[in-house]
């Protein structure tokens, strides 16, 4: 029998060759991981721009505004304890970009009197929200800004007292007033929505600060999702995945969607019925689940991954309850010097 030649043989090996090569260089390729480093050092400062757009459908019409603001972050304490974050907003715009303007108009001019107020957020050590320190000066800061909303403000009441009034009566007339004016801003601003108004966006930002994750693998889990006014955690499916960043490799991307799971314990599915419907003021309750509900976010960050810092980052959060609720919200945040540029949107209506 003639030896097959040297080169045939060769051929002939060289594809079970690379496939066994390939084969053995996947398990490498497979474990190429991002960790999400925990990096704060007290001291360190970064400063944050950030944008939301709300459009909201009823039956009175479309409603859109955008809100914008400049935040400040310094990091106050940091160690094998937690580390603790002041948060400091200013530049604080509010604008109508489609439909009826009464809202925004009565906000726009209250919120230069949150210029400089300190927020302060509590992060675990792995980096992740833990809790909002001053909640009880932050919810007495936002129920006395948001005061003159409430309809009638103590200069109204004023004018209509009888102008021949004792000075004791009439002070005691408008200390009733405001004890009632406050115990409706109390009712309404709730520490727990207080809570979530507050630190939405400190959430999104460390959610998955601290984890070491496969790139290109799809993760899922149950982490709850929570509630767009109150914060109350719900029921959930989350999905999300890491990659290297195309254009440039020293940062990594995480694209998450998280969605309402709807086939479980009715009671709070109602209870996001009546958030999204009354601001949880009324219980809403029907026959088994609601029907046509729906609370879903998809987002996007972008981080560094040698100090694990956010330079941007996008989420959209949709809600809807049949035809008494739909709104569609777009947050967006970038770090001041970075690159990253958003779209143009649509000019305000005037």
């Amino acid at each position: 029998m003639t030896p097959m030649p040297l080169s045939r043989a060769a051929h002939r090996l060289r594809t079970p060759l690379l496939a066994a090569l390939l084969l053995a260089a996947l398990p490498a390729l497979a474990q190429e991981r991002i960790r999400w480093p925990v990096t704060w050092q007290a001291g360190q400062t970064l400063t944050y721009e950030s944008e939301s757009l709300e459009r909201e459908l009823d039956d009175g019409g479309i409603r859109v505004s955008r809100s914008s603001d400049v935040s400040e972050v310094r990091i106050v304490e940091a160690g094998p304890g937690g580390i603790l974050q002041h948060w400091t907003t200013r530049d604080s715009r509010i604008e109508t970009v489609e439909g009826d303007r009464a809202t925004t108009d009565a906000v726009a001019p209250l919120l230069d009197q949150f210029e400089g107020f300190v927020v302060q957020i509590e992060l675990g050590p792995d980096g992740r929200y833990r809790k909002l320190r001053n909640l009880d000066e932050t919810a007495a800061k936002i129920r006395q800004v948001m005061l003159p909303l409430g309809g009638t403000s103590l200069e109204d009441i004023s004018a209509r007292i009888d102008p021949d009034m004792a000075p004791a009566d009439r002070e005691m007339i408008l200390a009733i007033a405001r004890r009632n004016m406050e115990a409706m801003m109390a009712k309404f601003f709730t520490d727990e929505m207080v809570e979530a108004m507050t630190t939405g966006g400190v959430k999104g930002v460390t959610q998955f600060s601290g984890g070491e994750y496969e790139v290109g693998k799809r993760y899922r889990d149950a982490e709850p999702i929570e509630s767009p006014l109150l914060g109350r955690k719900l029921p959930a499916r989350r999905e999300f995945t890491f990659t290297v960043d195309k254009q440039d490799p020293t940062l990594a991307r995480v694209e998450w969607t998280h969605t309402l799971d709807t086939s479980g314990d009715p009671a709070p599915l109602w209870g996001l019925v009546s958030e999204l419907t009354t601001g949880g003021l009324e219980t809403a309750r029907g026959e088994g689940r609601p029907k046509d509900l729906a609370l879903r976010e998809e987002g996007m960050m972008l981080f560094r991954r040698d100090t694990g810092v956010v330079e941007a980052l996008e989420s959209t959060v949709t809600s809807r309850y049949g035809k008494e609720h739909d709104e569609h919200d777009r947050n967006r945040m970038r770090l001041r010097g970075s690159a990253h540029a958003w779209p143009r949107d649509p000019a305000p209506t005037r």
